[in-house]
């Protein structure tokens, strides 16, 4: 539902649920006289009552080609604005024009990093907030899809719907890694299903790009409200062009709770993270880097260390002269706190919501399915908020979400300490080099690139890509990045 704003010497407060499950989108015409927001931003980009004039940010292209995402409140259009986890807008009209201020409140992650000796946990207290939390936003009449891995946070979900009896009315889905069996999660999520009883479906990647599957991608990114640069975007319009039916369905999806129940880093990032800022002021910074070499790694800042990917500056401004060096504004966001308190903030609000949580966002919108994230639920936070610290998070051992580890061990026989962290691997590496000229002819082409500058970094990278290499494994991440920048601009620019 779409609210407007227009009274003349009037002030209003806007905030998003707690969690971030459903950010609120605030449009303020170019005139500055009216201001409309909702938590869909697919009703403000169609609203037919008031002309929606929505004008390429610049700046933001600068931030999507040096770290894959524009830091909220502000978006790709110059007059569109995010609200989302700890975050407060107010909207003021005086003498007839809005203004927007935002202001921040740190709650949230400080009170998950909280001890909290009093607190108390058990299993089915868990399972039957988390279940309420699923259900509660389930669209009626609409098939319900699981997207299902071996991690805990879609395990939890999965245990807590069998719990309540309720298996008949979800389907677990699970895509398919043919590349490498230590990355395919889709047997063993096949084998939890089974369990638990549940209906699943494998999603597997498609060997070659068919035309079906170049239509898609064209139709997806013509109609994606925001742009994405999450690596695995891509497979998105690919799983419509073979399951038609994940669309106008109700789809759930494990993302969300790592804000508040430990962003815990790995301990190559722990251990870089340290030394950043000794590495980034040294000598290596005024040599000529590549963006996809290993040096450009011993140069980041700590908030790149958090999951930010993307060229270096010099090589962002030959693409887009018009970039200027996002490294500053990362700089000022780098407060000398504790790492996982600051991992959360920048990690969990920033990375997870607009790279991780938007292509499903993205998904959503174009093929008009509800998005549900159940771990956003204000209530299930609050919940989580009560469990004992040593349940949450081990810093010392850098491991996170003890008690769904112990619970999903507990009702799967799967332990997610021997299995280890696996990831969400969709072949990019091999789809780019498959349909080499596609991807180069959209670089290439796109209309807010210099041509000749654009075309010499993307060979560079293209000619990467035969080799086996770490090098290698970066221009494909490098490359599908500058794709789906240039793709989702190729309509709007």
């Amino acid at each position: 539902m779409i609210k407007y704003f227009n009274e003349p010497d009037s002030e209003i407060e806007i905030s998003s649920d707690i969690g971030g499950g459903e950010p609120i989108y605030i449009y303020i015409s170019p005139d500055r006289t009216f201001a409309i927001y909702s938590s869909s931003l697919k009703d403000i980009v169609s609203n037919h009552k008031k002309e929606i004039l929505l004008k390429i940010d610049r700046k933001a292209i600068s931030f999507l080609l040096q770290n894959g995402v524009i830091p909220p409140p502000n978006t790709v259009f110059c007059n569109l604005f995010l609200i989302s986890i700890e975050t407060t807008a107010t909207l003021k009209k005086n003498e007839g024009i809005i203004t927007l201020t935002t202001r921040n409140n740190k709650n949230l992650i400080k009170n998950s990093y909280a001890d909290n000796p009093d607190g108390h946990y058990n299993d089915r207290d868990l399972l039957e907030t988390l279940y309420s939390a699923i259900t509660k936003k389930l669209d009626k009449g609409k098939e319900n899809y699981l997207f299902h891995s071996a991690g805990k946070d879609s395990n939890a979900l999965a245990i807590a719907i069998a719990e309540a009896g309720a298996q008949d009315r979800f389907t677990l889905i699970t895509n398919k890694s043919t590349n490498d069996a230590n990355l395919d999660e889709s047997n063993l999520s096949a084998q939890i299903a089974q369990k638990l009883g549940f209906k699943h479906h494998i999603l597997h990647q498609p060997k070659e790009l068919g035309l079906k599957h170049l239509e898609e991608i064209e139709n997806f990114f013509a109609h994606a409200p925001l742009p994405c640069t999450d690596p695995v975007s891509l497979a998105y319009p690919l799983y419509y062009s073979n399951y038609p039916f994940l669309a106008k369905s109700n789809l759930l999806d494990g993302m969300g709770n790592d804000i508040y129940l430990g962003h815990i880093p790995g301990k190559i990032e722990y251990k870089f993270q340290n030394i950043s800022n000794i590495l980034q002021h040294g000598r290596l910074s005024s040599l000529p880097i590549r963006s996809e070499g290993k040096f450009n790694s011993l140069t980041r800042s700590r908030p790149e260390w958090t999951g930010l990917i993307g060229f270096t500056h010099k090589e962002s401004k030959s693409i887009f002269p018009e970039s200027f060096n996002t490294r500053e504004y990362w700089k000022n966001q780098d407060l000398p706190q504790n790492y996982f308190l600051f991992r959360s903030a920048v990690r969990g609000k920033i990375i997870d919501q607009e790279i991780y949580m938007r292509k499903v966002r993205n998904f959503g919108d174009v093929y008009n399915s509800n998005i549900l994230f159940p771990w956003t639920d204000e209530n299930l936070i609050s919940y989580c908020m009560k469990i004992p610290k040593h349940l949450k998070y081990d810093e010392k051992n850098l491991r996170n979400k003890i008690f769904l580890r112990n619970l999903v061990n507990s009702k799967t026989s799967v332990d997610p300490d021997k299995i280890g962290k696996r990831t969400y691997f969709f072949e990019i590496k091999r789809i780019i080099k498959q349909n080499e000229n596609y991807f180069s002819k959209t670089i290439k082409n796109c209309r807010l690139f210099s041509g000749r500058e654009t075309a010499t970094i993307a060979d560079r990278l293209f000619l990467n890509l035969q080799r086996d290499n770490r090098e290698s494994y970066f221009s494909s991440i490098l490359i599908n990045q500058l794709f789906l920048i240039a793709k989702w601009l190729e309509s709007r620019t």
